[in-house]
């Protein structure tokens, strides 16, 4: 459970400075790039509060 937690802290670090790298340079690349990884980490995100909320009466 602890590091389900500690995981989600680090995506949502993650996502935030890919956010802020990409209004830092904008190119066509670097969209492609974040959306891609904007998309992989609210996958992450997503499984790891389903996994946090619903989980949370067995321990």
């Amino acid at each position: 459970m602890k590091k389900r937690i500690v995981s989600f802290i680090i995506t949502i670090g993650f996502l935030i400075v890919s956010i802020c790298n990409f209004f830092k340079e904008l190119s066509l690349l670097l969209l492609v790039l974040n959306s891609l990884g904007f998309f992989i980490f609210i996958v992450i995100l997503i499984e790891n509060m389903k996994y946090v909320i619903f989980n949370r009466d067995k321990y």
